[in-house]
């Protein structure tokens, strides 16, 4: 709460191994095999490798991208809905595009969500790092996706601890929080649980690494303007990411 404000429950919250292992096994819990579940492209290669293990079926949702931004074709994700999909894998903000999803597109989401009983699986890891007025709001604020959706998060981004292997999941849907955990433990006694060091780290990060975290953010904010200025003059037209420190850049004049 004290980064970006957002209040979590601690009844809702869980220790993961990480963002992408946290993320899948709620998929996994949430599916059978033959499932389709439904992932967004521009994404993070990994994740879009996600919707088709274990024998899910992936449905590819691709963003319209226009005047330099990318947007939702929510047109196309319903049909995607209308098709079967048990589960839509989100990315907020989406990676690599460093969009910050808007709360009309997310109750856009919420909408088809309940309309058509799909189930959210918000990939949250670069929720924390987001420019200007902005603001990051993940699916489990709506109460209409609150209790069909689970957010993943963790430490790696947000201050630079990705061999860490310790991430956090927030599921306010007791059912559904209960399905995950059990999941984990089907991969064994160890994998659902961090270190002990790895948890004091994470604990030391959200308690005592506010003012680190502060001027790292304004240090990257400088590094991404500075790239921009560079590529100005270029055929490489960089992106205006509204979050993550990421920088797209479309190079289809070359």
């Amino acid at each position: 709460r004290e980064i970006n404000g957002t209040e979590i429950k601690r009844e809702h919250l869980i220790a993961t191994p990480g963002v992408l292992y946290a993320a899948r096994t709620a998929m996994y819990a949430l599916t059978e095999p033959g499932d389709k579940v439904v992932v967004q492209r521009p994404l993070h290669t990994p994740s879009i490798a996600s919707a088709s293990l274990l024998d899910r079926v992936p449905l590819i949702n691709d963003l319209i991208y226009e005047n330099g931004r990318y947007t939702v074709d929510f047109d196309q994700l319903e049909q995607c809905f209308q098709d079967g999909a048990k589960v839509f894998m989100l990315c907020a903000p989406n990676n690599p595009t460093g969009r910050v999803w808007t709360l009309e597109e997310l109750q856009s989401l919420e909408y088809l969500a309940e309309k058509y009983n799909v189930y959210v699986v918000s990939d949250e890891i670069h929720r924390d790092i987001v420019w200007g007025n902005n603001r990051h709001i993940s699916p489990t604020e709506l109460p209409g996706l609150a209790q069909r959706s689970a957010a993943v998060f963790s430490t790696s981004k947000s201050f630079n601890m990705g061999a860490y292997h310790i991430g956090s999941a927030v599921i306010p849907n007791k059912e559904i929080r209960d399905k995950v955990v059990k999941r984990f433990y089907a991969h064994g006694h160890t994998c659902e649980r961090p270190s002990l060091l790895c948890i004091a780290a994470q604990t030391a990060a959200y308690t005592k690494g506010k003012e680190w975290f502060r001027q790292m953010l304004s240090y990257v904010e400088g590094n991404i303007r500075l790239a921009q200025e560079y590529l100005a003059d270029t055929p490489l037209h960089p992106n205006d990411p509204e979050g993550t420190f990421l920088l797209w850049i479309d190079i289809s004049e070359l």
